[in-house]
């Protein structure tokens, strides 16, 4: 009998228990095994794959760790990964069938796994999920005095009920610095129409420490914060990394005036 570990709330292994003796397993920064150990610290296997799935490289005690993203399960006869809801083929980087959830999962082809497979992930074959070092110092968001004072003054949380678009708290360090004050130059990188951040009383920052524990996601077009300058993909219009998150108490966010 073998039993498999995982992280907590996560599709990540971190070890394997198999006739009495348990062997560590590693993974890159999406979760996707990479690496097993013995008890003694000896590699047992190792794996590598190309940046759709695929085996271009595999040592040791071949198939030992049957998982390739997160959530996938591979069947090495068939060649084809079970994501839960739908197979997945490492050979076209798409799914074979369309998604359940039509265009709700945020990828307009519907057969399509995700846009960036080096900061995304699709657990279960609905929707992408981010797995991005750009937010783990923090997330931002910028909203005008006027939209403060009627959305976020006096409120237990803070966000949109659908979602809240932010960037990383890195990028907005970088664009307040850059811009120096200029509401018209952090529109355009923000992706916000032309104009409307203008005469509303200013700026208002909003910093969210920890973006993971808010349900970190990427953000698709039929969210009320999507606007005609809309992209897929998880960036802005101007090119900065952007995600969504589910309303935050309003204790365990830093609101900063500009």
């Amino acid at each position: 009998m073998t039993v498999w570990l995982f992280d907590e709330d996560s599709f990540v292994p971190v070890a394997m228990i198999k006739e009495g003796r348990s062997y560590s397993i590693l993974t890159d920064q999406l979760g996707t095994p990479t690496e097993a150990y013995d008890a003694d610290g000896n590699e047992v296997w190792s794996r590598m794959l190309d940046m759709d799935g695929n085996v271009i490289g595999e040592t040791g005690n071949k198939g030992m760790v049957p998982f390739l993203f997160q959530g996938q399960y591979y069947d090495r006869e068939t060649g084809l990964a079970y994501n839960r809801f739908r197979y997945y083929d490492p050979n076209t980087g798409n799914y074979l069938n369309q998604d359940p959830i039509g265009l709700a999962g945020g990828n307009p082809t519907l057969y399509g796994y995700v846009f960036d497979p080096n900061t995304q992930i699709d657990p279960l074959g609905l929707d992408c999920s981010y797995v991005s070092k750009d937010f783990k110092n923090g997330a931002s968001f910028l909203i005008t005095k006027k939209d403060y004072l009627r959305f976020i003054a006096g409120k237990k949380k803070v966000g949109r009920v659908d979602g809240q678009f932010v960037i990383p708290k890195k990028d907005m360090d970088n664009l307040l610095k850059k811009s120096n004050g200029d509401i018209a130059q952090i529109e355009k990188a923000l992706g916000i129409p032309e104009g409307n951040w203008q005469d509303k009383g200013g700026l208002v920052r909003v910093d969210i420490p920890n973006p993971e524990d808010y349900n970190l996601r990427l953000p698709t077009a039929n969210m009320s914060g999507a606007n005609e300058k809309f992209e897929l993909g998880g960036k802005t219009s101007g090119g900065i990394p952007e995600g969504v998150i589910d309303q935050v108490p309003k204790i365990n966010v830093i609101i900063t005036k500009l």
